[in-house]
């Protein structure tokens, strides 16, 4: 199985949004930190979201 973890990014910070929410996110801090983790972990590929794009 191919797992490809996923990072999504808003206003420069990755975050989780609850229900697509803006007003109800969570904030991890920085993408590169963040993309860093996963090739140490193995991962070969990362699906990054642009959420300022996708949000309008």
């Amino acid at each position: 199985m191919l797992v490809i973890p996923s990072v999504d990014i808003l206003k420069g910070e990755c975050v989780r949004l609850r229900r697509g929410r803006e007003e109800e996110k969570r904030v991890y801090g920085d993408p590169l930190v963040w993309a860093r983790k996963w090739e140490e972990e193995g991962a070969n590929l990362l699906h990054v979201v642009d959420l300022d794009a996708a949000l309008g």
